[in-house]
């Protein structure tokens, strides 16, 4: 959280969350993860508190992802919850491709799946802005 707010506070935590379980030595990897799995249909307190642990996440997640926007890095008309939805899914894809498949380019498929989301939400340069520029070279 001490990186400049917007895209690159939010670059910057996905850069540590992507593989977080490795550097931090937990050997059964992400706990939330693996809870989020494990107790989907048991219901009472230990699935409350991942429940709350996750819906926290994805709310500090929201919150990045708004901020970008309000900075301009990101469209101003991006739906927050669907990007912080397909993040998510990178994460997960990336947990599972690590941890079960073994596979050596989970964090380069998921760095590219990254940057993917990052371009489909970059800001889309204003159609005046570009008018404006190509009526002033033919005059």
């Amino acid at each position: 959280m001490k990186v400049k707010e917007g895209l690159p506070r939010l670059k910057a935590l996905v850069a540590n969350w992507f593989g977080w379980t490795r550097r931090a030595g937990l050997p059964g990897g992400c706990p939330v993860a693996a809870g989020l799995f494990e107790f989907d249909d048991i219901p009472g307190p230990v699935r409350n508190k991942i429940l709350e642990m996750e819906s926290e996440w994805r709310g500090l997640l929201t919150g990045l992802v708004r901020q970008a926007v309000d900075h301009g890095h990101l469209r101003r008309d991006l739906d927050l919850d669907q990007f912080v939805w397909e993040l998510c899914g990178i994460y997960l894809g990336h947990h599972a491709a690590y941890r079960f498949l073994h596979s050596a380019q989970a964090d380069r498929r998921a760095q590219t799946a990254f940057r993917a989301l990052l371009e489909r939400a970059a800001p889309v340069p204003d159609e005046k802005k570009i008018q404006r520029k190509v009526v002033k070279r033919v005059r």
